[in-house]
């Protein structure tokens, strides 16, 4: 048996400048089989969202699983999302009017990229999937920018791409209807894991590529503009 579990550090400094980590809390979020937990966040009411997969819960395979807790680890409320098939969760972020979660699905039969909307209960708003069968797409993160939209980075395969696996960076609506898409890479493998909009308007990247530097799995930063053009790159 798999289960989340949330531990807390308070850290204190002693007279001579140590830090010495004091458990404060350890929960575990689970039931009888599998639980996943990918991404947590801390709330203004200094409780925490957490998100992943579960199977003991799920109305299938597995579903993205959120969990709301208090400031202590107890848990508040929790949510399935999900159909049949396999449906998880690589991160959560808090936004205005709730939550936005973004991971990948198998509910076309082959593994799309989606962008769920929820309130401030976990109720579903909203849910996109970005995909092209049979080709892979999936979300790793995701950033909710200046003017209320929502802009996630992943992986894709196709149908067009640079190489075997470009970064997928996928630009939404306050409605999660996409607005573009740009795949970014080389002529062999490249993953985005992280994204942030920066003060220009555009995004900065982070992920891994096999393509550039010394094509064995280095460190990949990207720059792009508002639309998704790459600006500069860095490994």
């Amino acid at each position: 048996m798999k289960k989340i579990i949330l531990i807390l550090l308070l850290i204190t400094l002693t007279a001579r400048i140590e830090a010495i980590a004091q458990i404060a809390f350890s929960k575990e979020y689970g039931g009888e089989f599998n639980e996943d937990g990918r991404w947590m966040e801390q709330m203004p009411d200094s409780g925490f969202i957490l998100t992943g997969g579960t199977t003991t819960y799920s109305n299938g395979q597995t579903d993205i699983w959120l969990v709301r807790t208090d400031p202590y680890g107890n848990t508040l409320w929790q949510k399935s999302i999900g159909g049949a098939d396999f449906d998880f969760a690589n991160m959560v972020k808090p936004v205005s009017g709730g939550f936005v979660i973004c991971g990948v699905t198998n509910r076309s039969g082959s593994d799309d990229g989606i962008l769920v909307k929820t309130d401030n209960s976990g109720n579903t708003i909203w849910t996109t999937l970005v995909g092209d069968v049979p080709n892979i797409q999936w979300f790793e993160g995701v950033v909710q920018t200046s003017n209320g939209w929502y802009t996630a980075v992943g992986v894709t395969t196709g149908p067009v791409t640079n190489g075997n696996y470009d970064i997928l960076l996928v630009r939404f609506n306050a409605e999660g209807v996409v607005q573009w898409q740009k795949n970014i890479g080389g002529d062999s493998y490249e993953i985005g894991n992280s994204i942030q909009q920066t003060a220009d308007g555009g995004y900065i990247l982070s992920g891994q590529t096999y393509s550039y530097g010394n094509l064995d799995g280095d460190y990949y930063l990207v720059k792009t503009d508002s639309s998704g053009n790459v600006q500069w790159q860095k490994t």
